[in-house]
């Protein structure tokens, strides 16, 4: 008989050897093992047993990362001075818990284009190796994090230290390591491309000029064994050496200037699928090298191609499978012909477990399907997750990571129900957030509040916003609670309202709405009371370009009643004698959004090149014994003047 000492051994030898043939299986990076959203049915012959759980979190729309038994992931997040931040979060893959969590730099940019379906949020997965996890903001700051602790490594703004030009809808682009070196998309004049010791933080090389775009990196091996990287900027296809960061070849975009892509599937001796906007086509490359030179060679070309889902190559059936506007098609793998298209597969994202397809719908139902020649045959499937999904699912033993706008959860894949084809009906949930087309329970709850707000109950509100895969915002708010401000009796506007508070409590519009109410109902006493709690006096400094008159009246205008909501006279500024103006002002703690204009919308703040910027936004803290300073912000140019 052992000992007990030997006993505990025995069982250390086994949990290691159990922990050693799960990392096999696991999600290092976007994609998975490969990159290429697989897992082999032989990688988990004995799968370990995660338990069904789900966690709420902040905002965000990067597909976690799994490495041993730890999940990493990102989520939008406040820092102590309740400004931007992004917070990295490792979570125990078996249960669900956290086991830390750290905030790094998350701060965003005018530049860049933010709205009530896209706001701050991480886009762009994280990659885990070698005891480090590394992840890149919305706005371009790339961190490097020790797994075991979450602190932090090293870290670099993009914008800051390498001239990156602010991603218009934020970086999406998964970083590419091997390792040694962590190779992540800048963009800009001094780097498309740029990479970082993985140890130290420190420049291992920079690629050239250009603009980046959203598809992560992929990696190909040609037929003489050489390995290169490639990256879809706005105007080129590049492929470069990872170890040195040497330009290989290029392949310039037909349609430049356009950033939705879908990363690169390798295919084998150095074939290459690509897609997108940019390409306005799938296609198929080949890369080869004839006298010391690499060539790029078109295949076919095929105008069928994803938008902005992944999508995946079938080598039993020859095919290629993937998600566009409105259905899911599969194409030709030999001739880019189209073969099939399907319905029902909105928004799908895919991942494969030996044989099988795991796809998440954009509306959180998760299916099971085998691929045929002439389509996909559902074999299981369930809504698992009430929530708005963006990311393919994350395949562990027998279980899949969904990440939801604001939950993660891990779903048993055996638990889902038997299926013969998809269910109908669910199209419009998941493409609402994208193309602002409206659920038709939306769209039912607003006409109920228009034509008969006397008969609108709070659980007929209730059912509709509290499925997150339905978008329910700021606009579907002053709908319905217009409508209920025809009835007498306001206590459904009321619990509305202050639902509305709870489960936005940084929106400064619904506090607003909160305390207009009060004192509609004459509670004045209570109102002056919140205010008294949530206002805090804040200093704006604007410098305006130099053109304007000295006489110019300056105006702040936003989405809070201190500025007149967005009326474009909302708040007068003061011109001091350095030439700048400033103001204080009281507004609520939470996010105010705001421009600068000279009392019209003819003559709002505009980008040099007289495109259009998007609001400003700052975090309002809590309440403090002092005034706040906000700025100084600066004016490149007024509409007004660019239009004479």
């Amino acid at each position: 008989m052992l000992s007990k000492p030997a006993i505990r051994l025995l069982i250390a030898v086994i949990l290691l050897f159990s922990c050693h043939t799960i990392a096999q299986a696991q999600w290092p990076q976007f994609g998975g093992p490969q990159r290429d959203f697989r897992v082999s049915e032989a990688s988990i012959s004995q799968p370990i047993r995660i338990a069904d759980w789900s966690v709420e979190l902040g905002i965000g729309d990067a597909a976690p990362v799994v490495d041993q038994n730890s999940v990493f992931v990102t989520e939008a997040a406040l820092d102590d001075q309740g400004q931007e931040a992004m917070q990295v979060r490792c979570i125990d893959l078996l249960n669900g818990q956290t086991r830390w969590s750290s905030l790094v730099d998350g701060k965003s940019y005018v530049s860049q284009d933010i709205s009530e379906s896209f706001p701050v949020r991480p886009i762009a997965s994280p990659v885990a190796q070698s005891g480090r996890i590394v992840v890149v903001s919305y706005g371009g700051c790339v961190s490097c994090l020790d797994q075991r602790t979450g602190k932090v490594v090293w870290k670099h703004d993009l914008v800051s230290e390498f001239r990156a030009i602010p991603m218009q809808f934020g970086w999406a682009s998964s970083p590419w390591t091997d390792g040694s070196i962590v190779v992540v998309a800048c963009g800009g004049p001094e780097a498309l491309v740029l990479a970082f010791q993985l140890d130290t933080g420190e420049v291992a090389w920079k690629l050239s000029a250009g603009e980046a775009a959203f598809a992560s990196f992929s990696e190909i091996l040609s037929a003489d064994g050489s390995k290169h990287l490639c990256y879809v900027g706005r105007d080129v296809l590049i492929g470069f050496d990872p170890c040195s960061g040497i330009e290989l070849w290029n392949y310039p975009l037909p349609k430049p200037k356009l950033t939705n892509a879908v990363t690169p599937i390798a295919l084998p001796n150095g074939q290459l699928l690509v897609g997108g906007q940019g390409f306005e086509s799938s296609r198929r490359l080949q890369i080869s090298k004839t006298n010391g030179k690499w060539n790029v060679a078109e295949g076919w070309i095929s105008k069928h191609y994803p938008f902005y889902c992944n999508w995946l190559v079938d080598q039993t059936t020859q095919q290629i499978i993937g998600y566009n506007s409105n259905v899911l098609a599969g194409i030709d793998l030999g001739t880019g012909e189209l073969r099939w298209k399907a319905r029902g597969w909105t928004d799908a994202n895919f991942a494969v477990r030996g044989d099988t397809v795991v796809a998440i719908r954009g509306d959180g139902f998760l299916a099971k399907a085998k691929i045929a020649a002439d389509g996909m045959r559902p074999i299981a499937g369930s809504r698992v997750v009430n929530d708005r999904v963006w990311t393919p699912p994350v395949l562990v033993s027998n279980s899949a990571l969904i990440r939801g706008r604001r939950t993660l959860s891990a779903v048993n894949l055996d638990s889902l129900e038997a299926i013969e084809k998809i269910p109908s009906g669910t199209e419009v949930d998941a493409m609402n957030a994208m193309y602002g087309q409206q659920h038709e329970n939306v769209a039912a709850l607003l006409d109920k509040a228009t034509k008969e707000p006397e008969n609108l109950t709070f659980d007929d509100y209730h059912r509709v916003v509290t499925d997150r895969s339905i978008r329910f915002g700021e606009g579907e708010y002053r709908k319905i609670l217009d409508g209920l401000a025809k009835v007498t009796d306001r206590s459904v506007e009321m619990k509305i309202v202050e639902d509305w508070c709870k489960l936005e409590p940084d929106s400064i519009v619904a506090f607003d709405r909160w305390i207009a109410l009060l004192r509609i109902q004459g509670e004045n006493e209570k109102a002056d009371q919140l205010l008294e709690d949530r206002l805090i006096e804040m200093e704006i400094e604007v410098t305006v370009p130099t053109t304007t008159e000295s006489s110019a009246n300056i105006y702040l205008t936003g989405n809070a009643a201190a500025v007149n909501s967005w009326k474009p006279d909302g708040w007068l500024l003061t011109r001091a004698d350095d030439g700048r103006y400033r103001t204080k002002l009281k507004l609520p703690k939470g996010n105010f959004e705001f421009k600068f204009t000279r009392g019209d919308w003819g003559s709002v703040e505009v980008r040099a090149d007289g495109g259009s910027t998007s609001n400003r936004r700052v975090r309002v803290p809590s309440k403090k014994s002092e005034s706040v300073g906000l700025g100084p912000f600066v004016v490149q140019a007024w509409k007004s003047d660019l239009n004479r």
